[in-house]
């Protein structure tokens, strides 16, 4: 034991340096060599441990991200539905606003149609009354009308024709304007119908590299699995030749152990037989 450096022994463990080194064992040889195999089961559980951790873990991550997933689904999906509703929301305020519009230009009308159907009724009586002299007497057919009626007359067609232009000027603004509120609504339609097009485009987008990603993770998971079971199938097989080494030790042990008992038992014999050789010459001396 006095050549052996423990610095050898840390680098290369006992059982290799025995093996180039010793021809003997001591019972110090063999405690050494059963911590050093007791250590390595060790390690192998706690490798195993480890990679049972490892395994969990990579479990609970696939779980984690398919949440992850479902929720930034979920959040997409209310975004757009949020966007669609003010889309809607702004289409019916537009098309409110275009019957109340209507509803406004169609009593206009009424009320100018009315106000002319007055004013021609009031013409009608004013023509009657148009060949009347101050006393209430019958006209006269031979001669001709008054100039007050004649100014009255005029007054009054003048005020239809004024009508009848502000009815138009009116009918014009009000079409002009429905005009550019439909323009507007339809370029409200369209943006809101390429809104929604682009963002199922991107929805789609997004899920093509989600599951892309998912399907990375998931290779990675089995390939960490495989190395998992190749490690273990490695450290039961390093166990089983260790165990086969220590077997082999012991067998050896055992077999040098007699070969030595052997000869300690002849070492004895010879030397019972020099002391016996001693006594005889003493007796002749």
């Amino acid at each position: 034991m006095s050549n052996m450096q423990p610095e050898e022994y840390e680098n290369t463990g006992w059982l290799s340096y025995f093996s180039r080194h010793k021809t003997t064992y001591t019972a110090s040889d063999i405690h050494k060599i059963s911590n050093e195999l007791n250590n390595v089961r060790k390690n192998l559980t706690a490798t195993q441990y480890a990679y049972g951790e490892l395994s969990s873990e990579l479990k609970a991550l696939k779980s984690l991200q398919e949440q992850q997933r479902l929720v930034d689904e979920y959040e997409q999906r209310a975004a757009g539905s949020k966007g669609s509703k003010s889309t809607d929301k702004r289409l019916k305020e537009q098309a409110d606003e275009i019957k109340s519009l209507k509803s406004d230009l169609a009593s206009c009308r009424n009320e100018l149609s009315k106000q002319i159907a007055a004013l021609k009724v009031s013409v009608g009586e004013q023509s009657k009354k148009k060949g009347v002299f101050g006393g209430g007497g019958k006209p006269s057919h031979g001669n001709p009308p008054p100039a007050g009626s004649n100014a009255m007359t005029l007054s009054l067609e003048s005020r239809i024709i004024a009508a009848e232009v502000q009815i138009d000027q009116l009918t014009t603004g009000h079409t002009d304007r429905l005009s550019a509120l439909e323009q507007k609504v339809g370029q409200l339609e369209q943006t809101g119908g390429s809104s929604s097009v682009d963002y199922e485009v991107r929805l789609n987008a997004l899920e093509r590299d989600f599951t892309r990603k998912l399907q990375d993770l998931t290779d990675l998971v089995v390939e960490l699995q495989r190395k998992l079971a190749k490690s273990e199938a490695k450290q039961v097989e390093m166990v089983q030749r260790l165990s086969t080494a220590q077997t082999t030790l012991y067998e050896q042990l055992e077999q040098r152990y007699d070969e030595q008992c052997g000869k300690l038992r002849e070492l004895q014999v010879r030397l019972s037989h020099l002391g016996q050789h001693d006594d005889v010459d003493s007796t002749f001396v």
